[in-house]
């Protein structure tokens, strides 16, 4: 669209004197102008708008690979299940859940590390600061971190073998990704595609991460925009939780070995 605008404006900019011309004749003192004034002013190089896109991309990759060390989580949870490992770790005198919680929790205090590392990267080299609500950015972090686990334990739950499930989520993260506005600001989007978008858990989070860090969002609108990405890491755990559940109540099973 903006390569079509700009040929556009070329071709009409040159066009007009000829189709003008016979107008002028009829009438010499016509003149031709466009309807309003341009004021330039000229500004720095780079600027609040490198900045911004610097924001922008920060926060879209930092949680497109939150979603990515999340299946690896769970790509290494089936490993570990194929292997074994997950049968001697259940003869231990913890429950289930415990083993899970402990699992969730380390990805989870993974993902906050990748989380500070990036931003703080970030801030040194690139400028990327939080001009919004900072403990409505470590609200945030905490929900990414718990939807990068709550994935983790969704992919090892319901996808199956390792082969299969790497494929599966990685098709499901970059749809995420895309339509969740984390390659581009969603505003680039089809209309349609921005309400649908509003079902995902990306869309929340890199809304919310992307107000605190350089559109001045409070701490009431980035509380909101985490308790949306909490209650969808929520329901992905629970969806977990049944995965497991149901594996364990098949004859020979592992704790949920398929």
């Amino acid at each position: 669209h903006w390569a079509e605008g700009v040929l556009t404006e070329v071709i009409l900019r040159e066009a007009a004197g000829a189709w003008l011309a016979p107008l002028k004749r009829l009438n010499p003192s016509l003149r031709a102008e466009r309807p309003f004034t341009v004021e330039r002013i000229a500004a720095a190089a780079g600027g609040s708008l490198a900045a911004n896109a610097y924001n922008h991309s920060f926060c879209g990759m930092t949680l497109q690979y939150l979603l990515f060390w999340g299946m690896d989580s769970g790509l290494l949870f089936l490993r570990e299940r194929r292997r074994g490992i997950w049968r001697r770790l259940r003869a231990a005198p913890v429950t289930p859940a415990t083993l899970l919680a402990g699992k969730a929790l380390a990805t989870a205090l993974i993902a906050l590390l990748q989380i500070a590392v990036t931003f703080g990267f970030g801030y040194l080299a690139f400028g990327v600061t939080v001009s919004g609500s900072f403990p409505g950015f470590l609200a945030l972090a905490l929900g990414a971190a718990a939807l990068s686990a709550a994935t983790g334990l969704l992919v090892a739950a319901v996808g199956g073998n390792e082969g299969r499930a790497r494929s599966v989520a990685i098709l499901a993260i970059l749809s995420l990704s895309l339509l969740g506005g984390l390659w581009l600001p969603s505003f680039l989007l089809p209309r349609a595609v921005q309400r649908l978008a509003l079902a995902l858990p990306t869309t929340w989070a890199v809304r919310g991460f992307e107000g605190v860090t350089w559109q001045g969002m409070g701490w009431p609108a980035a509380l909101r925009c985490a308790a949306v990405v909490l209650a969808f890491s929520a329901a992905f755990l629970a969806v977990a939780l049944w995965g497991f559940a149901r594996a364990d109540t098949r004859p020979g099973s592992e704790g949920g070995a398929a």
